[in-house]
């Protein structure tokens, strides 16, 4: 599972969540990339936070890449 970040065509930005291929989770739109990457972020952390049992094996660990066929940013966590 991961989380694309994109630009649309009216300069907003969304992000979406992918899992085998298919989006499960929309956004609603942001002002600018950094708004849409805190709060993907977020909902990230609270989805998984009950999950974890552990919580002092620290913060959640994200990593954002790049791809450019579907003009888009990647962001993963672990």
């Amino acid at each position: 599972m991961h989380i694309e970040i994109f630009q649309a065509s009216n300069t907003q930005w969304y992000w979406h969540k992918r899992n085998v291929g298919k989006v499960t989770c929309d956004s609603e739109e942001f002002p600018s990339k950094q708004h849409a990457v805190r709060a993907a972020k977020a909902d990230v952390t609270q989805t998984i936070k009950p999950y974890r049992k552990n919580m002092q094996s620290g913060p959640v660990k994200f990593t954002e890449s790049i791809d450019r066929a579907k003009k888009c940013f990647v962001l993963r966590w672990g």
